[in-house]
């Protein structure tokens, strides 16, 4: 007889441990509850972050916006309390009587805005720099330390001289200078121009065999200088090499301390009439334009309006000027537009090359 083998017996739950179970699921809840809490809350982070702030144009980075920055191409500087140019950083309370910016305790010529007058006087062609041709067509370039300040030729064009002849060519060129610096270098090239524009340099450095540049130091005290010439006079032929044919040539200039004055006449034609306008623009104001340290490559929009002085006194200055001229003569828009053009056109244009020793743009 087969005996069957006893089941589990079944136990009834104590009546401590239903208590548990429903402290277990009282538990799972508040930790469900607390979860979605956390997921249904706003964020914090990034749905709530504000937007980038766009701030102000700074150039310079000197915290001051550009359109609060007199000088916002100049991270030490970024006001002008009197007006006079120079920013408050840098500003000297010493008197400037000549108001060239520069204090009377430096100014090495403190009753006028002082600048070097460089003139060249004669010029003369020693060897036969041409192969044959018993002439020579050359001009001169003029650097002010260590920067080309100008080229001297026959309006655009070089000289034609005859070799051995000395020629009389008047030609000068106005330079400002710092008034507290006391020495200024200046370096002349004379320069052969030959077919397909080939250029050589004449030599009218008497003094170094290596070199065939008239360099000079200018001192604006005693209202001297010394450097590569005897007496204004700079022959290349004096360093001894004059019967090897290194294309000599001679060359008279002189250099002295001028006053350098602002006032500019401008004189053009329009129309069959002459027209002439007159602007006092200070040595000063000129130079800090031409210094300025505008970006000459401009790639951006901010960067290309730092060619844009609307707003400056002496554009107004000629503008104002400009339009008085054209509302009494009854110029029409177009005339008016024309007659400003012309004026524009009238001015002397320097090429990069030229003045800057580069082309630049």
């Amino acid at each position: 007889m087969a005996i069957g083998y006893p089941g589990p017996r079944y136990t009834p739950p104590r009546k401590n441990d239903s208590g548990l179970i429903v402290a277990a699921i009282l538990i799972v809840a508040m930790i469900l509850i607390a979860a979605y809490v956390v997921v249904t809350l706003p964020k914090t982070s990034d749905q709530n972050t504000p937007g980038i702030v766009a701030w102000p144009t700074d150039t310079d980075g000197d915290l001051y916006p550009d359109s609060m920055d007199v000088f916002p191409a100049d991270r030490s500087e970024w006001a002008d309390a009197n007006h006079n140019g120079i920013g408050d950083n840098s500003e000297s309370y010493a008197p400037d009587n000549d108001s060239d910016g520069f204090n009377d305790l430096v100014d090495l010529q403190d009753s006028f805005d002082a600048g070097i007058l460089i003139e060249l006087r004669t010029v003369k062609i020693i060897d036969d720099v041409d192969f044959l041709t018993g002439v020579g067509d050359v001009y001169f370039n003029i650097s002010v330390n260590g920067r080309q300040e100008s080229r001297i030729d026959d309006s655009g064009y070089p000289y034609i001289f005859q070799v051995g002849t000395t020629y009389s060519i008047a030609k000068s060129l106005r330079f400002n200078v710092d008034d507290n610096s006391r020495f200024t270098r200046i370096s002349i090239s004379m320069v052969d121009e030959d077919f397909f524009s080939k250029k050589d340099p004449v030599d009218i450095d008497g003094v170094n065999l290596a070199d065939k540049t008239l360099d000079i130091m200018f001192d604006m005290v005693n209202d001297t200088w010394y450097g590569d010439n005897i007496n204004g006079l700079a022959d290349g032929s004096l360093d001894g090499t004059q019967s090897s044919d290194d294309d000599d040539g001679a060359f008279g200039n002189d250099v002295s301390v001028v006053p350098i004055s602002g006032l500019k006449t401008y004189a053009w034609i329009y129309g069959g009439d002459g027209y002439d306008l007159q602007l006092n623009l200070s040595a000063k104001q000129y130079y800090q334009y031409k210094y300025n340290g505008v970006d000459r490559s401009p790639e951006t929009y901010e960067e290309e309006r730092g060619f844009v002085t609307v707003n400056d006194p002496s554009v107004v200055e000629v503008a104002n000027e400009l339009e008085s001229i054209a509302l009494t003569r009854g110029f029409s828009q177009i005339e008016r537009a024309n007659f400003v053009l012309s004026f524009v056109q009238s001015i002397d244009y320097s090429y990069d090359n030229v003045s800057a020793g580069q082309n630049e743009y």
